[in-house]
């Protein structure tokens, strides 16, 4: 097994759970790399796994070669429960995931990608947890509330229009 955390060994005993070879993995130095280029939603298929990895240095920002988080990640994942997505979401914030971090494409926050996405249980925890509507550097476009009028997410545009009037 190589140094870099990613792909081969590694993959495989995150993706299936092996607590015994995960553990002997990380006793010889093999981590997570600081950028991953291919998949990686792997690293969060197991929170308790997640966990370990966090404790042993994985960035809870990991971003891809798009400067994509795994928050991000978490509100596009159409396949995860809002139950298993908020699980993360509350790991990855623990250990220190930027709530409002950028992506390259949609230049867009985690709020903008779950209000893109139409992921509204994340919408309301991201709000909750400290997200921002709207950032002083944002475009125009990549707004949640402009994600939202686009997609046509009235229910969420509805969410993002009364968390504003209270502030």
């Amino acid at each position: 097994v190589g140094r870099s955390g990613c792909g081969g060994a590694f993959a495989a005993v995150v993706k299936e759970g092996d607590w015994n070879m995960l553990h002997m993995l990380l006793k010889r130095g093999v981590r997570v790399p600081n950028v991953v280029t291919g998949c990686r939603s792997y690293l969060w298929s197991n929170p308790d796994m997640t966990r370990v990895l966090l404790e042993n240095g994985m960035d809870p920002n990991l971003p891809d070669w798009q400067h994509v988080t795994p928050l991000h990640d978490l509100c596009s994942d159409q396949d995860k429960s809002d139950e298993s997505r908020l699980v993360l979401a509350d790991l990855f914030l623990e250990f220190g995931a930027d709530i409002n971090a950028k992506d390259e494409e949609y230049r867009s926050t985690p709020l903008g990608w779950a209000a893109r996405c139409g992921i509204e249980e994340m919408v309301v925890y991201l709000l909750a947890r400290g997200g921002k509507i709207q950032l002083p550097d944002d475009a125009p476009w990549a707004t949640p509330l402009a994600w939202v009028k686009k997609r046509g997410h009235k229910k969420i545009a509805d969410i993002l229009a009364r968390y504003e009037k209270k502030k």
